[in-house]
């Protein structure tokens, strides 16, 4: 509710003048409460421009849409380890995820893996909606990132590639 009213106001604002920098901030932080990414990156960047010295609340909005982002990646990298380690070690394979040859987009056994997740209580307070933004997104980056993607079958020499040995996601 009150995130929707902030970014309908901001609007209303912008209508007038659409460079005031504190209605593009106010509705970038509403973005990222709301997980809207993509809007608040975009207003981000647009301040970013505009502003002639760095500033902090800026730089630090931008700080945690990469945290999130960041977790949204180890949540995927999660559930494909989790695919990978169940074929390697039983042969048996789920209808629904890539390894059964039939299914060219595991969204449905990705959704069972987050609702999992969620009932164990892993997830941060913060994705709390498997309808809301957060899970479209992530939904999005499995469908559609060259290395997130959930459409493809990976071994885990090749995840664990993009991670530190401190930096590795765990598994749920």
């Amino acid at each position: 509710g009150m995130y929707y009213y902030v970014i309908t106001q901001a609007n209303k604002s912008l209508k007038w003048d659409e460079n005031n920098l504190k209605s593009i901030f106010r509705r970038a932080k509403a973005n990222v409460e709301l997980a809207n990414y993509s809007e608040s990156k975009s207003d981000i960047k647009y301040l970013k421009s505009s502003m002639k010295t760095n500033d902090n609340e800026v730089t630090e909005l931008e700080e945690i849409i990469q945290q999130k982002y960041q977790f949204l990646y180890r949540l995927i990298d999660s559930y494909r380890l989790r695919v990978e380690e169940e074929y390697v070690q039983t042969g048996d394979v789920d209808e629904d995820t890539l390894y059964s040859g039939t299914c060219s987009m595991p969204l449905r056994h990705f959704r069972a893996y987050v609702r999992m997740a969620m009932k164990k209580d892993v997830l941060p307070s913060w994705f709390d909606d498997m309808n809301g933004n957060n899970f479209d997104t992530v939904s999005e980056i499995a469908k559609t990132d060259e290395h997130y993607s959930i459409r493809f079958a990976q071994e885990e020499s090749d995840i664990f590639q993009h991670y530190s040995a401190l930096d590795r996601p765990n598994e749920l």
